[in-house]
């Protein structure tokens, strides 16, 4: 709709003027990686919330991408941009120790989150764990779309780990993920 075409525009703006068109990325730049997962996060259906969440993702700095557009003294001005509940899912998003926190899911019961900034577990609810499943596979997905070398690289964890995302996936995301795999094979 061109309601959401105009939403997006400004919202790529304002990932712009963070500087997210001069970060260079697997991707050619970090904000053409930023609108392909936003994009895919779409397509599968997801609510507006988790879709800004997988725009934003990285603005506080991943695990595995550790520049930071936006302090965690400014999550605030994250919150005015995109919600509360968009901004909480970025946060996990940038927060998750990965080696920590990814054996476990599907394995340890109850699941606890590995937050890297804090170094605490804790647990997250449903919808934040689907939400945090979802846009990790957008994330990948996206990179292996411009980058199939590295997603077949990497298909026997992809495998392992979004199989184990499974009962928190979309169907259209596990699918995703089932037609990148047959075709880079």
């Amino acid at each position: 709709s061109s309601v959401m075409n105009a939403r997006l525009v400004f919202h790529l703006e304002q990932l712009s003027r963070l500087g997210a068109n001069r970060i260079s990325h697997k991707n050619g730049t970090l904000l053409q990686h930023l609108e392909g997962t936003w994009s895919l996060l779409r397509d599968w259906g997801n609510p507006v919330a988790v879709c800004l969440a997988g725009l934003y993702h990285s603005v506080y700095g991943t695990g595995g991408f550790e520049q930071q557009s936006v302090p965690l003294s400014d999550r605030e001005r994250i919150i005015k941009l995109i919600g509360t509940e968009a901004e909480q899912l970025v946060y996990l998003f940038g927060a998750c120790d990965r080696p920590l926190t990814h054996p476990r899911i599907g394995v340890v019961q109850p699941m606890l989150f590995h937050d890297r900034f804090t170094d605490q577990d804790y647990p997250l609810e449903d919808n934040q764990w689907r939400a945090q499943c979802e846009i990790m596979l957008a994330n990948e997905v996206d990179l292996g779309l411009h980058n199939p070398a590295f997603y077949r690289k990497h298909l026997d964890d992809y495998h392992d780990l979004f199989g184990r995302f499974k009962p928190w996936l979309s169907d259209a995301a596990m699918s995703a993920h089932q037609l990148l795999a047959e075709r880079i094979q």
